[in-house]
């Protein structure tokens, strides 16, 4: 991981301009440009980063009893594999929604 220690400010930044040319504004890096660089690639490993945080979150939440916020941090997941169209990642987010199920007695 620390070859890429420099990569996710990088496409913050430009993530960033880009959005700020395409809407004639500047200033500071803003959070969507941050959520969309660490979205954008695995950094080395197996599922995208933005898909393996929210699954393991989405088991976290399920184990204190927040099973609806749980299942929409599962869900977002999964609309992250598919829209990135990452195999691994598919599963990365069934698993984290899979526990959810489990936990909740629906399985």
């Amino acid at each position: 991981m620390a070859k890429y220690r420099s990569l996710l400010p990088s496409l913050a930044l430009l993530f960033h301009l880009i959005d700020g040319v395409a809407a004639g504004t500047g200033g500071p890096v803003s959070r969507a440009a941050a959520a969309q660089a660490s979205a954008s690639g695995s950094f080395g490993m197996a599922a995208l980063p933005s898909v393996w945080a929210r699954s393991w979150l989405s088991w976290s939440l399920a184990e204190v009893g927040e099973f609806a916020e749980a299942a929409a941090i599962g869900e977002e997941a999964a609309e992250i594999a598919t829209s990135a169209d990452h195999p691994y990642s598919h599963v990365q987010a069934f698993f984290g929604l899979g526990m959810l199920y489990v936990i909740q007695g629906r399985h």
